[in-house]
């Protein structure tokens, strides 16, 4: 033992003692080791390194003074105010990978980030996204670009080896050359090489060693200026973390992207720039997919890559060889980020991929048969489940394309479709009930947004010869009726009404008769928007005899005003008279479940037909408060709608407008249906006899392009008063100005053509009318 250790040793152990601290509380608050303190105090370390001592200084909180004295103790050789330098950060350590190719798009993620390293006072920024999002490229670039920032070059770790959040320590020691001291901890090291200087680490593919998250909190804890960028499927829940999404690539960065890699280097005409936005969009806009897209255009034509992408997963394999075996393939990426799962939400995921869009809670709540909520923000977290989130309307959760063919291949291997399916479908016939009482409102889970839900719910159900589920099933038919998908409407009901008669004849459980009348009551109305009354009325008897038969009052009820409906529409006006008397007197037998307000409706019919608009007025705005008392929105806008027509009738055109106004506002949701077209129809009716034509012709225009798209015609009766009231405009504008105003309709996006209603029914002139046509009253 020499004067000088004994003297060090005896110094810091006065220190320590002034301090009230033991051995072990100095070695813990400075990072270093018991026996580091131990050895030094008894003098059994010659030269103790000066980092050791400098750290135990800070834990000391020595004045400079006796700072100076604790080292020069230690090194006699170095002058008393000059303690031994720590070294910077080496400049090879961990230096940063050439990337391959310039980055393209990330506008949005290089600002955040930025942001972050200029004004945040985190300093740890997590880049999360799917598996192929390209997060290690942003990740190169942010450090590029921030680089001069800090003295040293940034410190590259590549996580992706590890599989013990144990080994990050020496993962990132060994990439900043430091040696393992038994007297220090890693943190301890990386703290005395770095000083208070300013540093980045970027520490690459985290997310199997999130475990390391405290090392990597204490690590910005003892450095107060380094800066962690940390790319990683999941976040790692630091209080010092700011999370970064990196999702897919915006459709021009994307197709951007392709035609950067792309091997088939001929000119981009319209068909090859239509190839490229369709394998660009079936591979969600990632990235590693957009590149293993296009290396396979070395060896065919994009045409046929594009062919070949209609099995996603198999098709995107065999990437380049510079690329970790976890990214040639997006099967591989996806194992990646699959296996990194509990079991629990790998059941989930599964589950989740039975869902052929997006869904609600709700809807997951049927799928995963448990509360989903842990289970969709786990797998939200994990990158694997993205949620939109859209104001004034329920959230909804989705896969990405990739990930859900990946999910939905692991799900039938699980042998768990069926169970998965059959808990769906009957989740989508319970709100398919609702169907038959109130509407498909907007407001509930019945959105357009689930058709193809509800379909892939009905394909399952035939594949299963499961005729009774397939019926209930099929009362969807009335949303797609209502966003006039009519033909698909019936084709549904068909085809299930048919497999429900296979079954009768083969003595098979079938759906109860009630069901079957209110079917065939649906495929009657579904045939009149569809212009074919004679198909309407056969339904109509058949639903009329089985109804008789099993004295079902509702069905009898329904059939009987579709019966007053279809008779009315061909001026069949006896008729039309007793099939609503008839639906009358059976409403009235009728349980209370059934909606009071449409025996009202059909009174106000009756009224109609015998030309007392006044008293039928009267029955449609009870009818009117008996839907909202109930909260039946749907049945509001019918009878809305109903109302605006009579008000027209009667020359009531400012209360036709305040009708058509509420009606439309309502109808929003289902901008393209056939009742938007008939409301816009009747609104244009009302403002040509108030010789307000220019406004009724492109009204007219509008709800005739939602009718083509929609293959929903209108009634005869109704196209023949439109067709008179576009001949009067045609004379009242002249050619040049009516043919325009066709244009203009026809041309309106329908959003936008709803505006424009709306401003007319409120009495407002449309911003786009000219002072001419004003002039003229339009």
């Amino acid at each position: 033992m020499t004067d000088t250790t004994s003297t060090a040793g005896a110094l810091l152990k006065r220190y320590r003692l002034a301090a009230g601290l033991s051995q072990e509380a100095l070695a813990g608050q400075a990072g270093v080791s018991v026996r580091a303190v131990s050895d030094i105090e008894r003098g059994i370390h010659r030269a103790p390194r000066g980092a050791t001592l400098l750290l135990l200084a800070d834990a000391l909180a020595l004045t400079p003074e006796r700072r100076a004295l604790l080292l020069a103790a230690a090194h006699p050789g170095a002058a008393p105010d000059d303690p031994p330098p720590v070294p910077p950060p080496s400049t090879r350590a961990g230096r940063l990978p050439a990337p391959p190719g310039p980055l393209l798009g990330r506008a949005r993620e290089l600002d955040a980030a930025s942001h972050w390293i200029g004004a945040d006072s985190r300093r740890m920024l997590t880049l999360t996204g799917p598996g192929g999002a390209g997060k290690t490229r942003l990740a190169l670039e942010i450090a590029r670009i921030h680089s001069e920032r800090f003295p040293g070059a940034p410190v590259f770790v590549d996580l992706a080896p590890l599989t013990d959040p144990a080994q990050v320590p020496s993962a990132i020691t060994a990439a900043l050359d430091l040696a393992d001291l038994p007297d220090m901890t890693p943190g301890a090291r990386v703290a005395a090489h770095l000083g208070a200087q300013r540093a980045l680490f970027l520490l690459d593919n985290a997310e199997r060693v999130a475990g390391a998250a405290p090392f990597l909190a204490d690590l910005l804890a003892r450095c107060p200026g380094l800066y962690l960028l940390v790319t990683s499927r999941v976040p790692l829940k630091l209080r010092a973390e700011r999370v970064l999404l990196a999702g897919p690539l915006e459709p021009a960065d994307a197709e951007a992207l392709f035609r950067d890699l792309c091997h088939d280097a001929s000119p981009a005409g319209d068909a090859r720039q239509a190839d490229i936005t369709a394998i660009c969009a079936r591979v969600d806009y990632l990235p590693l997919a957009i590149e293993l897209a296009a290396a396979q255009t070395a060896a065919s034509p994009i045409a046929l890559v594009r062919e070949r992408l209609s099995a996603r997963l198999e098709a995107l394999g065999d990437g380049p060889r510079d690329l970790p075996a976890r990214q040639r393939t997006m099967r591989a990426t996806l194992d990646w980020s699959y296996e990194l799962l509990p079991r629990a939400s790998q059941a989930a995921l599964r589950a989740l991929s039975a869902f052929a869009s997006g869904w609600t809670l709700d809807a997951a709540r049927a799928a995963l048969d448990a509360d989903p909520f842990d289970a969709l923000a786990a797998l939200v977290e994990a990158s694997l489940v993205t949620v939109d989130i859209v104001e004034g309307a329920p959230a909804r959760w989705r896969l990405l394309d990739l990930t859900h063919e990946y999910a939905q291949a692991h799900l039938r291997a699980a042998g768990e479709e069926d169970a998965v399916m059959r808990r769906l479908a009957a989740y989508y016939a319970e709100q398919a009930q609702r169907i038959i009482m109130r509407g498909p409102e907007p407001s509930a889970s019945l959105a357009q947004a689930d058709l193809p839900n509800a379909r892939a719910a009905l394909e399952w159900a035939e594949r299963q010869r499961d005729a009774a589920l397939g019926l209930r099933l099929a009362f969807f038919a009335r949303v797609w009726h209502s966003c006039g998908q009519l033909r698909e409407a019936a084709s549904w009901i068909e085809r299930m009404l048919a497999l429900d008669a296979t079954a009768r004849a083969a003595g098979a459980p079938t759906a109860p008769a009630s069901m079957r009348v209110m079917a065939l009551c649906g495929r009657a109305r579904i045939s009149m928007g569809l212009g074919d009354p004679a198909r309407a009325e056969a339904a109509l008897h058949d639903a009329l005899r089985l109804g008789s038969e099993i004295g079902d009052h509702v069905g009898l009820a329904e059939a009987y005003a579709t019966l007053g409906d279809l008779a009315r529409a061909d001026s069949r006006l006896d008729v039309a008279l007793q099939a609503y008397a008839e639906s009358a007197a059976h409403a009235r037998h009728a349980p209370a479940s059934y909606p009071p307000h449409r025996a009202l409706s059909r009174l106000a019919d009756m009224e109609m037909l015998r030309s007392d608009p006044e008293q039928a007025t009267r029955n449609l705005e009870d009818a009117l408060s008996a839907a909202r008392a109930c909260s039946s929105s749907w049945e509001v806008t019918m009878i809305l709608l109903r109302l605006a027509g009579l008000a027209r009738q009667l020359r009531r055109h400012a209360q036709a407008r305040a009708y058509y106004q509420e009606s439309l506002s309502a109808l929003e949701t289902y901008t393209e249906s056939a009742f938007t077209a008939h409301a816009l129809e009747g609104l244009a009716l009302t403002l040509g006899a108030e010789g307000r034509h220019a406004a009724a012709v492109r009204l007219y225009s509008g709800a005739a392009a939602i009718r083509q798209r929609g293959d929903s015609p209108a009634p005869a009766a109704e196209a023949a008063a439109i067709e008179e009231a576009l001949a009067r405009a045609r004379i009242a504008l002249g050619e040049p100005r009516y043919r325009a105003e066709r244009r203009a309709g026809a041309t309106l996006a329908p959003a936008a053509l709803l505006a424009e209603a709306r401003l007319h029914a409120s009495g407002t002139r449309a911003s786009g009318a000219s002072p001419k046509a004003k002039q003229r009253g339009q």
